[in-house]
């Protein structure tokens, strides 16, 4: 609630990791074979829809599989106890180094890019909460985010930074921001509309 995010250190076992990785690896691989050239000319870093049917088209017991591992007891009972009972599933995407190793990293808010107006945006801050849960396959540092920005709105340097409003690159270093490591197992939960 205070700062917008809770890193959670070895959350899974490494069987319970181990399985995650195999069921997307083969569903990375697939999406792979169908975006490459997309991912190399736009590149990109992240696939949404992982639990598509298209990727489980030989196996639909191993989709299943999935989305059980998805609703992992544990998971759901953490995430109830942030939120409450009500919480439901929206997606599942797989961030991934891009092609350009040299590609920056960018600040944003997720519901930025919903195409509601700002002035609704900023009057609905704080009372739609909406989690990521990243889980770590590999050691990471990647995330960065500002603590306490799920409750309250952009300072005028933040929204010119994300929105590269004059002369500003949405990859500027922003002060107070918090750059998080995780390591395989671990997991990160955060408020979607914090800048991150």
């Amino acid at each position: 609630e205070e700062n917008g995010f809770v890193v959670l250190k070895s959350f899974f076992s490494e069987d319970e990791i181990g399985e995650y990785s195999c069921v997307i690896n083969k569903v990375f691989q697939q999406w792979m074979s169908i975006h490459e050239k997309s991912y190399i000319e736009n590149d990109l870093i992240n696939m949404s829809c992982l639990t598509d049917p298209l990727y489980f088209k030989t196996s639909t017991n191993d989709r299943l599989k999935f989305f059980e591992l998805i609703a992992h007891k544990k998971l759901v009972s953490t995430v109830n106890s942030i939120l409450g009972k009500g919480v439901y599933f929206h997606d599942t995407q797989l961030f991934f180094n891009p092609y350009n190793k040299h590609k920056s990293p960018y600040w944003h808010r997720d519901f930025q890019y919903s195409g509601i107006e700002e002035e609704v945006l900023i009057q609905e801050l704080g009372k739609l909460k909406c989690l990521h849960l990243r889980i770590p396959l590999v050691s990471e540092k990647g995330v960065e985010l500002i603590p306490k920005t799920h409750l309250r709105w952009d300072t005028s340097l933040e929204r010119n930074v994300r929105l590269e409003l004059e002369g500003h690159k949405n990859s500027e270093n922003l002060p107070g921001s918090e750059l998080i490591s995780l390591d395989r197992g671990d997991l990160l939960i955060f408020d979607a509309e914090m800048l991150h």
